[in-house]
């Protein structure tokens, strides 16, 4: 299953229209609501409350650009963005999609143009990307999708993801009052199809199955046929489970977790999952040291994490290490060792190595298993990268519970008058957390920097090296990694300020919710 901690999914809804010709769609707020209860059905999807956002009736389309960015910008692991409303062609053939306050003739001045919703998920750092879209549209937009061949499938080209619309031409949306409870034709089916299952699929329902259950069931109705567009395997996306698969653990399922229907030889992912996990606690617990991972043979691996507290013991990472073994669990020992609120002497690990690319025998995506609490906070990631310098941390995020420890002992570095350059190359060699500054800096070369002999604490390396960078350089410690910039800025997450001489302690700001109450 999809990292739902690392994931947002932002739903809109456009039932009202300030504008007499814009006909109210009473069914698409009620197709809204009843998205938002499929995605956060612990039973189905799964995806907690507070990763949802519903939209309803938004009045303004740049508002709305500028908000659906900032959460793309924000987003590592899944990406998903519902429409539902009216849709209309702009006069270059641009499809636009309507708000509140949308004016027919004007539609890409007054409403959304799809490209600044296609551009923003197409720059997000997110691994998958979904994008569903249930438009509608009056006789004006068939007549230019008619003139001119434009589908909504080419219109919606999404490098990298997955685009499913309701029509190439017009959406089918049932008559009804305010007070009725009826949904769009498309997400009508489309929730029905999710919340039904489907009887020759696996335990997880993949987005290419859903559309190919949905193109069934829409086309017996005579109603318009979808479409779709996506690449690489996202068609493989497990959506939600299946509740019309009734395979049990040991039914048609042999040790190697094979089983045949209808010809067909199947792997049967979630028991893989299950015997892998099963093995991988009947293994000895290993404490998580230098000397003792070192012992390994390098080879591929799967390996589980364990902190240990008196008796008990939790599991709280699982991960798979396609090339080396020792080399996975080395860097995340550096990762621990760095840290404050945790000693890596209560940490210890079990593995099984593999024959071939571990990565074939776990699928955590796919797993039954709940992720361990690291998987789902951000333990496993190697390099923030710049988006996240400004965001928010959930309180309950890795770095946030085990912020950088300024007070830890590294060295010894080169002593003496040093180039600046060299201590930098040498302190992100050195540091256990991701230290970024920009490499080709020509401003550093003529600066010297004197060292002390031995090992110093991280804190005293910094204001060394604020120090000799100059007061227009400003070195920020975040909660789990540090940044140095020439700029003058204030981060919500940052510990410590390093600028010239100047020291400045900073309280992190962390959120349980990253959202409002009106979702914004």
């Amino acid at each position: 299953m999809p990292d739902l901690a690392e994931s947002r999914a932002v739903l809109i809804g456009v039932s009202r229209y300030d504008d007499i010709e814009m006909p109210d769609v009473p069914s698409a707020a009620n197709s809204l609501r009843d998205m938002y209860s499929l995605l956060t059905d612990p039973d189905l999807c799964g995806w907690p409350e507070d990763r949802v956002v519903p939209i309803r009736d938004p009045a303004s389309g740049s508002d709305l650009a500028q908000y659906l960015r900032e959460i793309a910008r924000e987003t590592s692991d899944t990406l998903l963005v519902y429409f539902v409303g009216h849709g209309m062609l702009s006069d270059s053939a641009e499809l636009c999609l309507t708000v509140s306050r949308t004016v027919p003739a004007h539609p890409d001045l007054t409403g959304l143009e799809y490209r600044y919703l296609r551009d923003a998920v197409r720059r997000s750092p997110a691994k998958s990307k979904i994008v569903i879209l249930d438009c509608c549209y009056s006789g004006r937009a068939i007549t230019a999708l008619s003139a001119t061949g434009l589908s909504l499938r080419d219109a919606a080209d999404i490098s990298g993801a997955y685009v499913l619309t309701a029509s190439d031409a017009v959406a089918h949306t049932p008559v009804a009052t305010p007070d009725e409870q009826l949904r769009t034709s498309f997400t009508d089916t489309f929730i029905d199809v999710v919340r039904r299952g489907v009887s020759d699929a696996e335990e997880l329902l993949e987005l290419g199955e859903i559309y190919e259950e949905l193109v069934r069931r829409l086309r017996s109705k005579g109603l318009p046929r979808p479409n779709q567009n996506g690449n690489g395997n996202i068609l493989r996306f497990p959506f939600s489970r299946n509740v019309a698969n009734r395979t049990q653990p040991g039914e048609a399922v042999t040790r190697y977790a094979l089983s045949v229907a209808d010809d067909t030889l199947r792997f049967e992912f979630a028991e893989i999952n299950r015997q892998v996990m099963r093995l991988l606690r009947e293994r000895p617990s290993i404490p998580l040291r230098g000397d003792q991972v070192s012992t390994l043979q390098n080879l591929p691996g799967i390996y589980q994490l364990s902190v240990q507290q008196g008796e008990s013991e939790e599991v709280v990472y699982v991960g798979a290490a396609d090339q080396n073994l020792p080399s996975r669990l080395s860097m995340h020992l550096m990762k621990l060792s760095g840290r404050q609120f945790i000693s890596s002497n209560s940490v210890c690990f079990r593995y099984l190595h593999s024959e071939a690319d571990a990565g074939r025998f776990i699928d955590l995506r796919r797993s039954a298993e709940r992720l361990p609490a690291w998987n789902m906070n951000g333990f496993g990631n190697k390099d923030p990268g710049r988006h996240r310098d400004r965001t928010v941390l959930r309180r309950n995020h890795f770095d946030a519970l085990h912020p950088i420890d300024l007070d830890y002992w590294i060295g010894p570095l080169p002593c003496g008058p040093q180039p600046l350059n060299r201590i930098l190359k040498e302190a992100k060699a050195t540091l256990p957390y991701v230290f970024r500054y920009d490499h080709y800096v020509s401003e550093f070369d003529g600066v010297s920097i004197v060292m002390p002999e031995g090992v110093i604490t991280a804190d005293e390396l910094f204001r060394q090296i604020a120090e000799a960078a100059g007061d227009r350089w400003q070195l920020t410690a975040m909660l789990g990694y540090v940044i140095l910039y020439r700029e003058n800025a204030e981060y919500r997450s940052a510990l410590r300020v390093y600028r010239g001489t100047t020291v400045a302690d900073r309280r992190p700001e962390t959120v349980s919710d990253p959202f409002d109450d009106d979702g914004h």
